[in-house]
């Protein structure tokens, strides 16, 4: 009988360390990766209210830019692009 008790207690203590150790390695891949503010913007964005998205880009100039090559003509850009 003292056998089982004491095999009992070594198994049980070995799942609880191995769950414990589980525990630790979860939270911090969590922390790591920001698992909550992800699951909450994700739960927040699948929700049954959706939000129109917002316009972040302001309307002004535009900038090409372009490599020129020894091989290739680039005037074409300036006549096709004036402005």
């Amino acid at each position: 009988m003292k056998g089982g008790l004491r095999l009992a207690l070594c198994v049980t203590s070995l799942l609880l360390f191995s769950l414990y150790l589980l525990e630790v390695h979860l939270q911090d891949i969590c922390n790591q990766y920001r698992a909550g503010a992800y699951l909450v913007d994700w739960l927040d964005r699948n929700g049954p209210i959706h939000r129109p998205a917002e316009n972040y880009t302001t309307p002004g100039d535009k900038v090409i830019v372009m490599a020129k090559l020894e091989e290739e003509p680039t005037d074409w850009v300036e006549e096709q692009l004036t402005e």
